[in-house]
């Protein structure tokens, strides 16, 4: 479960910015939208968050920031080609781009809190920190500053090989990447859970070739586990989108494992994204990592001539964009509901209708389709959303450009200093500038 996520000097964050899925003290909607005493640490936490602004405001680059530290997490001891790691700090102020970029996490597994956190600039790790906060107090794990010369302490509660673990760190791969690598169980404890991110955050950034993938990847976890494939097929035919059945198709893949699928899934997009075959002709896709697979046939009940019903058999290519989305976050969303994990979605409403993107989001605020307590991260520019029957105050949040320095500002509603009531119209309130993070369109006029 997510506590907290904060960035500073990367991409549009200049300043450490942090998200928070604390709840606050609001009672609102409280018995559905509020995770209470999550895992007996005393915290309370919200299960989804919506999150606003215009465009360039810096929405996707908060998705993009959680992306890079789950993926860093996941592969910093891959040695990187052009010796350069791919961060990248705050461009408008000179001063930043000599400075590391640092990102810091807390979460809940297993009943403690964790924190865990680095700098990282282009060339090397600078710090690097791990603590734990059983009952509340805090143990150091490890800490690591690169800065000094002896960069590594270690807690009493970190168990396992140090020396060694220490001189197999390079400069510029994280000493949790390593150690998990050595099967140090604390270690690779925190590295699974940090890195889960990595295959959960979807950045729609290519929506065409995107939605193809997410498609790909349903039919990977329908194949896969059993257990939700009827889940999945619920999702998309109670959607009405005239489908009245899924044909999955038979062919099994080669990958042992639905963890390793989705990692290939990820790593073949953004490896060799311009080379993804989408939809094409027979509706087979293929990746350079050697995963294939069809995607699932779709049947409609029509009438003929006679007046008498038929199924009619559809390629999923003949399907609209809006079929083809909602069927790409069927696998995602299922899998998260039944794994009880966090899933972050850039942009996750494209094309599909206003009521069907409230529907999703009330799927993780009910207990019988959310009994583990999964959470939902998601951007958006869709404001019927702002509905005070659906989110709390907390529950919403924006960014936005300040004007002095161009770096994003983030915020929620529940943050004004002279909070909104909780009966106000939000969406119309939000539309007419009250809250910000919208754009100035007078600028038109000239």
């Amino acid at each position: 479960m997510l506590v907290d996520f904060s960035v500073k000097n990367y991409l549009s964050f200049k300043e450490t910015t942090t998200f928070s899925m604390i709840a606050s003290s609001d009672k609102t909607l409280w018995d559905t939208n509020v995770i209470e005493n999550a895992q007996d640490t005393g915290i309370n936490l919200i299960k989804t968050a919506i999150i606003y602004g215009h465009n360039a405001s810096g929405k996707s680059n908060l998705i993009k920031a959680m992306n890079f530290m789950a993926d860093f997490v996941q592969n910093s001891t891959i040695i990187n080609t052009d010796s350069a790691i791919k961060v990248n700090p705050f461009k408008i102020d000179p001063d930043c781009l000599n400075k590391p970029s640092e990102f810091d996490i807390r979460f809940i597994a297993d009943g403690t809190i964790y924190n865990y956190g680095f700098s990282v600039d282009r060339q090397r790790i600078h710090q690097e920190w791990l603590y734990s906060f059983p009952k509340t107090q805090k143990r150091v794990l490890f800490e690591r500053d690169n800065n000094k010369n002896n960069p590594f302490y270690f807690g009493s509660h970190f168990k396992g090989e140090k020396k060694v673990l220490e001189k197999l760190t390079r400069d510029d791969s994280l000493f949790l990447t390593v150690a998990s690598g050595y099967n140090n169980t604390a270690a690779r404890a925190i590295h699974s859970h940090i890195s889960t991110l990595s295959s959960n955050i979807v950045i729609y950034s290519v929506f065409n070739r995107l939605i193809g993938l997410s498609a790909m990847h349903t039919t990977f976890i329908s194949q896969e586990v059993p257990d939700i494939q009827n889940s999945i097929k619920s999702f998309v035919l109670n959607a009405d989108t005239g489908i009245v059945d899924i044909i999955s198709p038979k062919e099994k893949l080669s990958i042992e494992n639905i963890e390793n699928k989705s990692k290939a899934f990820v790593n073949d997009f953004k490896s060799d994204e311009n080379n993804l075959n989408v939809f094409p002709d027979n509706d087979f896709v293929s990746f350079s990592s050697g995963i294939g697979v069809k995607y699932p046939k779709t049947l409609h009940k029509t009438k003929n001539q006679k007046g008498n019903i038929v199924e009619t058999e559809f390629d999923f290519s003949e399907e609209s964009d809006g079929t083809k989305m909602w069927y790409g976050l069927a696998g995602p969303i299922n899998n998260t509901l039944y794994n009880g994990d966090i899933a972050v979605l850039d942009e996750f409403d494209i094309k599909l209708h206003p009521l069907l993107s409230k529907e999703l989001i009330s799927m993780f605020h009910n207990v019988k389709t959310n009994p583990k307590n999964s959470q939902f991260i998601g951007t958006t520019h869709n404001t019927d959303l702002l509905d005070k029957d659906l989110l709390r105050r907390d529950q919403i949040w924006f960014t936005e450009k300040k004007q002095d320095t161009g770096a994003t500002d983030l915020y929620s509603l529940w943050d004004f200093k002279k909070k909104p009531r909780k009966e106000e119209d939000y969406r119309k309130n939000y539309l007419a500038g009250r809250y910000g993070a919208v754009p100035i369109l007078e600028k038109f006029e000239s």
